[in-house]
């Protein structure tokens, strides 16, 4: 290449290509609250999304990341309606705003730097989600044994069904020894493997934190049985199914986790499970038509209902000092458990 040509791409690289811009003007924004704390999530992908903010929140459209090759970005468009018309247009990075509506808005910043060539500019774009109220997360998990020898019991911990109404799950913590201090934190993953080596009747605690700081919780309790070829102390009860829907339904009936007892009940059927005898039990409900239904309870003699749309705990007493407590989750899809022990009635 002769030394005129070479001096020809060189100026061209200078000071054509600066002239198209973005590659040398970089905006970008983060929304805060009134206290400077960030609002934003991550979808399961990893995706950032903005949000969630309040009808009527008064937020800041923070622009002073945004960069500018030739000296700095010194003028700032916002498009918060994306009607195609900037409603602001600023020198300094910073706008306050408030939405009057719920919905998901695409906000676009323009970022100019004036002491640029034509065209030093960059845009950035994203979509801000408004809610008119803060929803609460719904915990939910499933344990599932994966192998069991005489001197461990190794557990899949599954809270993938945990869900946030307006939005996505940021922590999964738990507690698996029942002393009121979260042994795992688990950021974004639903699942967590564990081993027990000692028998007995573990309650398991969930707390899920979504991304607006809201909580939620949930028990479940799991016997590990046959470490050191010891067993845990139990009792055979029955346990009484009552029918209330139209046909004969296939019952799957999951014990503190451990055992499975399956029947058949076209009115009412009876069957025995083991149980704790001096503490509270895990029943987990499926039928063949996809109802579903947890509970704990302290009652040692339960009778459950079929409803046409749910299933109820409807009788409780049992041991002194043991009342219901119960929760009903009904879900969309099955989820495969595990179980040691199978009996079929």
């Amino acid at each position: 290449m002769s030394r005129p040509a070479l001096l020809l791409a060189i100026l061209t690289v200078l000071v054509v290509v600066p002239a198209l811009g973005h590659a040398f003007v970089d905006a970008v924004y983060w929304i805060k609250d009134s206290d400077g704390n960030l609002i934003y999530m991550r979808d399961d992908q990893g995706n950032i999304i903005y949000g969630n903010i309040l009808v009527g929140q008064r937020v800041v459209f923070d622009a002073s990341k945004s960069q500018s090759y030739y000296g700095k970005v010194d003028r700032y468009w916002w498009d918060f309606d994306s009607d195609g018309t900037y409603d602001a247009k600023k020198s300094l990075p910073v706008m306050y705003h408030t939405f009057d509506r719920a919905g998901t808005y695409t906000v676009k910043l323009l970022a100019v730097d004036s002491s640029g060539p034509p065209g030093s500019a960059d845009t950035y774009v994203k979509e801000v989600r408004v809610v008119e109220k803060l929803e609460n997360p719904v915990a939910l998990f499933f344990c599932q044994v994966t192998s069991a020898s005489p001197s461990a019991v190794n557990v899949t911990l599954n809270a993938s069904a945990s869900r946030d109404p307006d939005g996505y799950i940021k922590y999964y913590r738990w507690d698996l020894d029942d002393d009121g201090t979260y042994d795992q934190e688990m950021f974004r993953r639903p699942l967590l493997n564990h081993t027990f080596d000692r028998n007995g009747y573990h309650l398991l605690t969930l707390s899920v934190e979504d991304w607006d700081g809201l909580k939620d919780g949930m028990q479940r309790i799991l016997k590990v049985d046959g470490i050191g070829g010891q067993s845990v102390e139990q009792k055979m009860v029955n346990v009484t199914v009552v029918n209330k829907r139209e046909v004969p339904v296939n019952v799957t009936i999951v014990v503190n986790n451990w055992d499975t007892v399956t029947a058949r009940v076209v009115n009412t059927t009876t069957v025995a499970v083991p149980l704790n005898p001096e503490g509270k039990n895990d029943f987990y409900l499926t039928t063949s038509d996809g109802g579903e239904g947890w509970f704990i309870t302290g009652d040692h003699t339960p009778e459950f209902k079929l409803l046409p749309d749910k299933i109820e705990l409807v009788k409780s007493g049992g041991l002194p000092g043991f009342g219901l407590a119960a929760a009903v989750t009904a879900l969309l899809a099955a989820i495969a458990l595990g179980a040691r022990r199978t009996i079929k009635i």
